[in-house]
């Protein structure tokens, strides 16, 4: 997985490890009706019953970019293979997650962060075969990006994420063209895309005005 390139505040280039190969699948996608759509998602669950982390900062601000005074990340953690059924996913039985993954979106759903029917982790994603997703390490949460509402939502569980890294294992977070990581955690910065375009405010789902995606380690 190659990193993105990370720079000052406002002046990085954020780039999604895994953009190779991405455009073709993006259209297939969109003309399938995959990418953006929460009819996919499934409802079954609970997941696993492995115990969520002790002590999880409870969700809190909705401010754009909030980054926690103090804030510390862990950027150690063992490989992990997908081996847990996706349970935001049902009806694959390549459908699996990380456990890593599977903790961090059950501890979302309990801190209310994030609602199931708008949740899709686990995607084939054969047009992008570098994406986290097919190897369940990746989780995309879609907000209602056309109302305030639905984006301060999308920035409150953005903020949990980035608040409770070093105890989720999170990578990186991406919404509203907007990128952080765990390897340079003091601030947000955009997120740049030559394959997607992206800033681009018109690419709803490529630049990730729609959702948030998630990607764990």
């Amino acid at each position: 997985m190659t990193r993105p390139t990370i720079a000052r505040r406002r002046k990085a280039t954020r780039r999604h490890p895994g953009d190779l190969l991405a455009v073709l699948g993006l259209a297939v996608a969109l003309v399938l009706g995959v990418v953006g759509s929460s009819a996919t998602a499934g409802t079954s669950g609970p997941g696993s019953a492995a115990a969520l982390p002790a002590g999880l900062t409870a969700a809190g601000t909705s401010e754009k970019e909030y980054i926690p005074a103090g804030l510390t990340t862990q950027r150690t953690w063992s490989s992990q293979t997908a081996s847990v059924p996706d349970f935001s996913f049902a009806g694959d039985a390549r459908a699996k997650l990380t456990a890593r993954t599977d903790v961090g979106l059950r501890a979302a759903l309990a801190a209310g962060v994030i609602n199931l029917s708008n949740v899709r982790c686990w995607d084939e994603h054969a047009w992008n075969p570098t994406s986290d997703h097919p190897l369940g390490k990746a989780c995309d949460l879609f907000q209602d990006y056309r109302t305030s509402a639905g984006v301060a939502a999308g920035w409150r569980a953005a903020n949990w994420f980035v608040a409770n890294q070093a105890k989720l294992g999170i990578y990186y977070v991406i919404w509203q063209n907007e990128f952080w990581g765990a390897y340079s955690p003091k601030a947000w910065g955009p997120y740049r895309s030559t394959v997607y375009g992206c800033p681009d405010p018109t690419n709803i789902t490529g630049c990730h005005m729609d959702h948030i995606h998630i990607s764990f380690y």
